[in-house]
């Protein structure tokens, strides 16, 4: 398959276009994965790191018996969860 230099990262017959002429009500492979995946995960990255600091400015709690039970709860909750 021929790709044109312009479009050396996307490797699809329809390019970088956003609707796709090959299938009805459709964006083009390269549009989803370029542009809006790219998008998103940045998006996602900020509010994560956003997070991660609001967390760490958060004063250090105790770590006591009863904490320490719920956590265990919590594990065994997910655990079951997860494997089900």
């Amino acid at each position: 398959m021929f790709v044109r230099p312009s479009m050396a990262t996307c490797r699809d017959l329809e390019g970088w276009r956003i609707v796709s002429w090959l299938r009805e009500f459709d964006l083009t492979l390269c549009f989803e994965e370029g542009i809006i995946l790219t998008s998103l995960l940045t998006i996602l990255l900020l509010s994560a790191l956003c997070r991660i600091f609001t967390l760490t400015r958060l004063p250090s709690r105790d770590i006591s018996r009863k904490s320490r039970w719920r956590l265990w709860a919590k594990l065994v909750r997910s655990v079951l969860l997860f494997d089900a």
